[in-house]
């Protein structure tokens, strides 16, 4: 893998007249080269981390999630802004890598789109992340206190402007002989709505609450 990747960190440099096509190709290549590590499995990466030109910034275990970020950091440089570049690099293709897009069509692609268009688009992409992991819990906290909110909240009642028609059954014998400005209790059931209510009274007796 180490031969690999040296022999593509030349042919980018090399590659003078034509940088930008040099420059796509050793890409491609370098992410060839990652794949070929996956598929050895924890020994490849192993052996991969533990290569001579790590110095001593070597790519730390779990950056076997990355393996396509340190192939790249290899061909242009393992740290300062050599390290940032490969970084660039890097977010450049996992859009193309998360569309789903093939090694084999990938230069194509990134000559297409270029590799500066495509490096903002991850970032942008990653700072919507971002916002949202920090906004969704707090929201939907907030969401929720704001439903309980409006179940509990009480609507006042609305002032009724109409009659009243009242038909009398059962216990409302005390409603007789009572003075006027009493209050009293009714029971009963709305029999029709409207701007004129037509109430049955089933019980009725004096407000016990209001007598005093």
């Amino acid at each position: 893998m180490a031969k690999k990747l040296n022999g593509i960190e030349r042919s980018i440099i090399t590659y003078q007249g034509l940088y930008n096509d040099g420059l796509r190709s050793g890409v491609v290549e370098a992410l060839r080269v990652a794949d070929e590590i996956r598929q050895g499995g924890p020994g490849a990466w192993a052996s991969f981390r533990h290569e001579p030109r790590w110095g001593d910034t070597p790519p730390p275990s779990p950056g076997f999630k990355k393996l396509r970020l340190y192939t790249l950091r290899w061909i242009f440089g393992v740290t300062g802004e050599a390290a940032k570049n490969a970084s660039f690099y890097y977010r450049a293709v996992q859009v193309l890598v998360d569309e789903g897009v093939e090694l084999d069509d990938m230069q194509e692609q990134l000559k297409d789109r270029t590799l500066k268009d495509l490096a903002k688009t991850r970032a942008s992409l990653n700072r919507q992340k971002r916002k949202s992991s920090v906004k969704g819990p707090a929201h939907e906290k907030s969401d929720q206190k704001t439903l309980a909110l409006s179940k509990n909240k009480v609507t006042p009642p609305k002032r009724f402007d109409g009659s009243i028609q009242a038909e009398f059954v059962g216990n409302t014998q005390c409603l007789l002989g009572m003075e006027t400005g009493r209050d009293i209790v009714l029971h009963g059931r709305i029999l029709a709505v409207g701007k004129s209510f037509v109430v049955q009274v089933r019980n009725a007796a004096p407000d016990s609450k209001a007598a005093g």
